[in-house]
């Protein structure tokens, strides 16, 4: 079992070491969006100068979020290692973004002593999940030996979703605890209304389940009450559900209430409601079958996901990536010519990894051909995937400019 698990990361003081400076542009919206106090790093050499500056008052960072492959190679690993031998940030999370995982990967993490464990690209909320959940298990010293990755966030989806129950009749309270339970939800049932208030005062839950019964007065003032709570404590809003017998009261859905439950209702709609609110919001932007060509260009949907729904940040951080692929190009074709493929292999990785970030899925797929060319030395390979690079670039480049924006 893990403690409680925050709602915000408002004022947490967060390390980015990445050498792709897209996934760093993008790291630091979520860390802004999070309330985040955020610093940066493009290696690791830059990463240990602020964490050990000589001469100065040492910074404290709550979290790190390290690129694995940081220079094309394991130095995140390295970095990692470093933090976790230093006694003075033992209580730092660290996160490993990969853009490549292998077999095995877990197990040594799992020695450094690392947190988390995810892919990139990744999005704003698995990320905040993962971190979360570290600082939760950390908390209560229930993750000891334990890596959060994708499959453990999604197994445990309904645990961050603590849900508040306050149901006047007795035998309906014992049911909707033992549905939700049985379920995998965490429950917490409050006999009182002023309990029910008091412990969603905490800041726990992210759910509140209200049932009200014939003889109660109304639930508008206990709605009102919640609602204010939030506002006050500075709480994201809470998912409000409403459990009645009285099918008028479905006009309060207007007024704080995000949908109201008909009871008796079978246990199957009361779980379908509930996980309707709490799993993630599907992507509108899903591609259609037909749109395939296009996204395998630029897969906006994804792209914009991770730029926090935001598209003028997008549109930013995708011109600054035409921007500078040229020269990411030229730098290839200089190591190719010095016949340095260490170098070669490692800006391949770099520029599969910005590519990805901004959803440029072709392009991506083009230079982790020419990685592939680069680790087994094979020339005429290498000249083949530079120009699929250039030619995937010229596409993704007309696509973007043709693009309308503001229609999106």
């Amino acid at each position: 079992m893990m403690g409680p698990i925050p709602r915000t990361l408002k004022g947490k003081k967060l390390l980015i070491v990445d050498d792709d400076a897209a996934s760093r542009m993008i790291m630091r919206e979520f860390a802004k969006s999070w309330g985040c106090v955020c610093d940066e790093a493009a290696n690791i050499h830059r990463a240990m100068e602020k964490l050990e500056p000589a001469g100065q008052a040492r910074q404290v960072f709550d979290i790190a979020l390290i690129h694995m492959q940081l220079g094309g190679g394991a130095q995140g690993e390295v970095l990692a290692t470093r933090i976790r031998n230093n006694a003075c940030y033992s209580a730092m999370i660290l996160i490993l973004l990969y853009s490549t995982g292998e077999r095995g990967d877990i197990e040594r993490l799992k020695s450094i002593g690392v947190e988390g464990y995810l892919p990139k690209p990744v999005d704003a909320d698995l990320l905040f999940d993962c971190i979360t959940t570290a600082m939760a298990l950390k908390e209560d010293k229930a993750g000891s030996g334990l890596i959060i990755t994708r499959h453990f966030l999604k197994e445990n989806r309904k645990q961050r979703h603590p849900v508040l129950v306050f149901e006047p009749g007795s035998v309906s309270k014992k049911i909707v605890r033992n549905v939700l339970t049985q379920a995998g939800y965490a429950v917490e049932v409050a006999e009182t209304k002023k309990e029910m208030l008091d412990d969603f005062e905490t800041g726990r839950f992210t759910m509140v389940l209200l049932g009200t019964s014939p003889d109660d007065p109304g639930p508008d003032e206990i709605i009102s009450r919640i609602r204010l709570i939030e506002k006050t404590k500075g709480f994201e809003k809470t998912t409000l559900l409403l459990m009645t017998q009285c099918p008028d009261d479905k006009n309060t859905a207007a007024d704080g209430v995000d949908e109201v439950i008909v009871k008796p209702s079978p246990a199957s709609q009361l779980l379908a409601v509930i996980e309707k609110w709490t799993r993630h919001k599907p992507n509108p932007f899903a591609v259609k079958e037909r749109d395939a060509d296009k996204t395998r260009i630029f897969n906006y949907g994804p792209a914009l996901e991770r730029a926090m729904e935001d598209k003028e940040f997008l549109f930013m951080v995708v011109n600054e990536f035409i921007k500078t692929l040229p020269e990411k190009i030229s730098a290839i074709e200089k190591n190719f010519k010095d016949q340095d493929m260490t170098g070669l292999t490692q800006k391949a990785h770099s520029l599969r990894g910005s590519a990805s970030t901004i959803g440029a899925d072709a392009i991506s797929a083009a230079a982790l051909e020419l990685e592939k060319a680069g680790d087994t030395g094979d020339m005429n390979a290498f000249l083949k995937k530079i120009q699929q690079v250039k030619d995937e670039f010229q596409k993704f480049t007309t696509h973007i400019n043709t693009m309308d924006w503001s229609g999106l």
